[in-house]
């Protein structure tokens, strides 16, 4: 039986979008990007890294909790912060780092959980580093995930076809 978020009010979560490369380090491919002033105007102007999907989970959080997103390209992180629970989406140009951030919190025992593309497609590589792996749309699995985390269940989520399964 959960408890349904009872006592969140103090607890603090950081979602975290790591730095990346921008699309592959095909050589064409970066020429190109290099070369193109409206790619440049692009990657300068509109795109960061950041994915939406930590909008998504941040909404998709009950408001008794306190949510921080942090975009690495932007912001350091500061794994000196307090925090009970880490979330971090990585697509795969952005996985290594993710990883790094990853074990970094974890070493400080702070629960981390990942999601994305990448942790959909790898979830054995990416449980290695973290205590929940999310597989599939994670804001629909996010407010099941906080009350395992409440009720102290780590487990490695999978979706398939609406349902919950765990392993």
């Amino acid at each position: 039986r959960y408890r349904l978020y009872k006592n969140t009010k103090f607890m603090k979560i950081a979602l975290i979008s790591p730095r990346g490369a921008f699309l592959s380090k095909n050589k064409v491919l970066a020429e190109f990007i290099q070369n193109s002033k409206e790619m440049q105007t692009y990657l300068k102007h509109y795109w960061s890294g950041f994915s939406t999907a930590l909008t998504a989970i941040a909404t998709a959080t009950p408001s008794a909790f306190n949510v921080e997103i942090i975009d690495e390209n932007f912001e350091e992180i500061n794994f000196n912060k307090h925090y009970d629970l880490v979330g971090v989406t990585a697509v795969t140009q952005q996985a290594l780092r993710a990883y790094k951030i990853m074990d970094e919190f974890r070493k400080r025992n702070v629960k981390v959980v990942v999601g994305g593309i990448h942790a959909t497609v790898m979830p054995e590589e990416a449980k290695k580093h973290a205590d929940s792996v999310v597989i599939g749309e994670g804001e629909i699995l996010w407010p099941r995930l906080l009350k395992d985390f409440q009720n102290n269940i780590s487990v490695l989520f999978f979706l398939l076809k609406g349902r919950f399964q765990t392993t």
